[in-house]
């Protein structure tokens, strides 16, 4: 194997370290081969804006491999937080919530060597327990500060947003000291070996974590790197006395949240991360020796795949839970509707006589009139009958002087657009018949869900340069003459309102909408293309 398609398989295939080439080639004396990986990475690499303790920049390679798993977890998280978005719309979301909160505090506390039960959990990720034993407290902090994070998804992330993390964790308000003032008296406290650091020297904190924030504002990187960097980063600094660990995932969760994800970032078991601590710092050594973050992020991929894995199974299944919530709710209601005295339910939805044949002569009074409604106004046609309206009280229907109704009275053609109402006036013995025209009769239909997820499709292998997120917005959102706004794609996506501005703005830039301000708002219009 030549030297070109070693660096192809030692930096896609898997991203080796240079112990893994040695050890692979069965020899020490790989001095050319390694050369050569690091010429090929070089084609990749891109250069961060944080440095480590002695100002080298750290790098993120991005081979076609590994930014094509970027781009994979990145749609996943992407199709969770649109299915999260439908279980808020048919109200079961809180079912997710509970599931997802309770995954993640046990594991919280099991890095706290806490014992705990899944009734305990349960009740205090449900907000039924709020006073707790003070060797649960840390459960409820950390609960606190992923609400933060998903009630306020969109909120700026500035030198406010880690302090927040780092009080609520504390349980105080007021922080009397922030960064730490002195070094870790441990073994990660100094060099390991070579420029290898857990917990830099308290004297450069300041300007470490100045620079991690100038990062997450002004890079240009994508949000979840953006983010797993972020997690290395306050990994390797440790900028408090304690609580490090779990403020880095919070940030890992707060950057994805703000960036497209929203509240669902916060509730995927990403603390599942620092459970193998062994297997997690020997990576952090090879990134600090190397000053390449691409070791980190591949191993945090192979993690990661599994937890969205898992996130998208229990939202699924707090989908069933809320399905099937509804079928037995419905199922009851129906057992329990209060029965009519001699009286039955036809399948049109009308109330008929008992002892009378479907194709009788009989009244048909629709089930809406069994409610009063408004008096309508005299000026619609009125047509007096016999009728005695239903006495409004369960098992009390009576219906007397029995008329037939002529039903075509009540057709309209679809053509017409036209809603046929009939209704009982509040004077006894009226019935009201009315039609009500409305003024478009020809209403703008979009592609049926099949053809557009085919054009979304068609649109990401035509246009590299559009996301996921924009594809799957514009294939829905085509209609020629229509407008619309930052705020659909917003909601329709699922993501944060800066998000949605930039996308859109892309769509435009791109030549898929025109758009155009009205009063104090844009609206996008699409262009006819092809």
């Amino acid at each position: 194997m030549g030297g070109q398609e070693l660096s192809m398989k030692f930096s896609n295939d898997i991203y080796a370290t240079r112990a893994d080439v040695k050890r692979e080639m069965k020899t020490g004396l790989i001095d050319g081969i390694w050369n050569e990986i690091l010429k090929y990475r070089s084609n990749f690499n891109n250069v961060l804006k944080l440095r480590h303790v002695d100002s080298t920049a750290y790098v993120v390679c991005l081979t076609p491999k590994i930014a094509e798993r970027v781009n994979t977890i990145e749609r996943k998280l992407l199709k969770l937080s649109k299915n999260y978005t439908d279980l808020c719309k048919i109200r079961t979301e809180k079912e997710f919530d509970i599931i997802s909160k309770t995954k993640i505090l046990k594991t919280i506390g099991k890095l706290y060597n806490i014992e705990t039960n899944e009734s305990l959990l349960y009740s205090i990720s449900n907000g039924s327990l709020t006073n707790v034993s003070p060797e649960f407290l840390i459960l409820t902090r950390y609960l606190k500060c992923l609400d933060e994070i998903g009630n306020f998804a969109s909120k700026e992330i500035d030198d406010n947003t880690i302090g927040t993390f780092y009080s609520y964790l504390l349980g105080t308000e007021d922080l009397t000291e922030y960064y730490r003032t002195k070094d870790f008296e441990n073994k990660f406290s100094k060099y390991i070996t070579g420029r290898v650091y857990l917990g830099i020297p308290y004297g450069i904190i300041d300007r470490s974590m100045e620079q991690l924030l100038n990062f997450i504002q002004y890079s240009d990187i994508s949000g979840f790197i953006k983010a797993i960097c972020t997690f290395y980063y306050l990994y390797y600094v440790k900028p408090f006395e304690t609580h490090n660990e779990e403020i880095a995932i919070l940030m890992l969760k707060k950057i994805l949240a703000f960036n497209d994800y929203d509240k669902v970032a916060s509730l995927i078991n990403f603390e599942e991360l620092l459970m193998n601590k062994d297997e997690l710092e020997s990576v952090v050594f090879e990134c600090q020796r190397t000053y390449d973050l691409t070791y980190f992020l591949s191993y945090c991929l192979n993690a990661i795949d599994k937890l969205v894995a898992d996130a998208l199974d229990d939202v699924a299944n707090a989908e069933k839970i809320g399905v099937r919530h509804d079928f037995y709710q419905n199922d009851s209601y129906q057992n329990n509707i209060p029965s009519l005295n001699r009286t039955n339910m036809l399948d049109d939805g009308v109330t008929k006589v008992e002892g009378t044949k479907v194709n009788e002569s009989v009244t048909t009074i629709p089930k809406e009139t069994i409610q009063p409604q408004e008096p309508v106004s005299s000026s619609f046609e009125t047509k007096p009958t016999e009728v005695v309206p239903p006495v409004q009280e369960a098992n009390k229907t009576v219906v007397q002087n029995v008329e037939k109704i002529d039903e075509s009275e009540f057709k309209t053609t679809p053509s017409q657009q036209t809603f046929a109402h009939e209704s009982v006036s509040n004077e006894p013995g009226v019935m009201v018949n009315f039609a009500q025209n409305i003024a478009i009769s020809n209403l703008p239909t979009g592609l049926s869900e099949e053809e557009a997820s085919k054009l979304e499709n068609h649109l990401l292998e035509l246009n590299p340069y559009l996301t996921r997120g924009q594809a799957y917005f514009y294939a829905r959102h085509c209609t020629i003459g229509m407008c619309y706004t930052i705020s659909q794609y917003k909601k329709e996506v699922g993501c944060a309102y800066e998000t949605a501005r930039c996308s859109m703005d892309n769509l435009v830039t791109l030549g898929y909408y025109v758009k155009k301000q009205l009063k104090n708002k844009y609206i996008y219009t699409p262009v006819k293309k092809g």
